[in-house]
This record gives structure tokens, sequence and C-alpha cells, in this order.
């Protein structure tokens, strides 16, 4: 039992390493996107894809963890949730239960902040969508449609119309 509990432990602060280089990675894409740098939000990108690869591995490991101490506990998988854990093994394994408390209150706090980053960082990019479409709207539109008018050779003529960067017609 002992022995499993230390994978376990062992696991949990790598899982708190993992969430804590997440939120790290969040905080620079917020950076990049502010300022607009699109190659660093590219690498952030790839790096936070990386390393979500990283967390799900290391979340199925715990889960192989949960399965394997749910059978020496005798306790359904699906009730033995970490907060059971620790209740569970408070009296036999105190500084186990300690490591775990500290791991879930990291893990809770992180998984909170993580999540309220990322929709920072969503609302931010889905405020550059807009102002992008913004911008080709503005680009793209005359602000006032004119007739079509033709020359004496019969070719088509273009009036006067606002000033606009890119033509429409091709």
């Amino acid at each position: 039992m002992k022995k499993l509990l230390d994978q376990f432990h062992i696991n949990l602060e790598s899982l708190v390493g993992l969430h804590r280089k997440l939120l790290d990675l969040l905080r620079m894409e917020k950076e990049a996107l502010i300022a607009a740098e699109l190659k660093k939000v590219q690498e952030v990108t790839n790096a936070k894809e990386v390393l979500l690869n990283d967390i799900q591995a290391s979340e199925n490991d715990r889960q192989k963890l949960v399965s394997e101490l749910s059978i020496v506990m005798k306790v359904p998988r699906k009730d033995l949730k970490l907060s059971r854990l620790i209740v569970e093994i408070q009296a036999d394994f105190q500084k186990h239960a300690t490591q775990f408390r500290s791991a879930l209150n990291a893990l809770s706090f992180l998984i909170q902040r993580i999540t309220e980053q990322n929709k920072e960082n969503a609302s931010l990019v889905k405020e550059s969508m807009r102002h992008i479409e913004r911008m080709k709207q503005n680009v793209l539109s005359e602000s006032k449609k004119s007739s079509e008018v033709y020359s004496k050779s019969g070719s088509r003529v273009n009036p006067a119309r606002d000033s606009r960067l890119i033509s429409k017609e091709i």
C-alpha cells in the first residue's frame, strides 16, 4: 500500500507541476496576444499542445493508480475520489494524507486560475477577430453605392467613389 501511495504522490506532484507550466503558458499567450506577436502565439500554442498531451498521459497514469488503490482498499473505483482517499488513509498514512491534501488544494487553485486565464485569452481572441472583421469591412466596402456609367466606346467607367484600398473588381 505504501508503495502505491508513494507512486500516487509522485503522480500528483507531476500533475501540479504540469498545471503550473500550463498556467505560465497561458500568461505568455495573453502577453503575445496583446502584443499581436503572431509567431509567439503560434509557439505558445504548440507548446500548449505538447503540455496538454503530457497532462493527459499523467492523468492516465493517475487513473491506473486509482484503480489499483481501489482494489487494495476494497472501495469501488467510481467512489474513490482524492478527498475520500485522504480520509481513508488519514489514520495509517498521515504523511501521505497531508501530501495529498496539499496537492488537491494546489490542483484546485491551479485549475481555477487556468480556467480564468483561458477565458481571458479567448475573450482577447474574439475581440481581435471582431476588430479584424471591422477592418475588412472598412477596406472592402463603399460608403455609398454608385450606378454604373459607360463611356462613348461602350466600356464601363467607374465614377468617383470614396477612397478604398482594395478594389473588389478583378
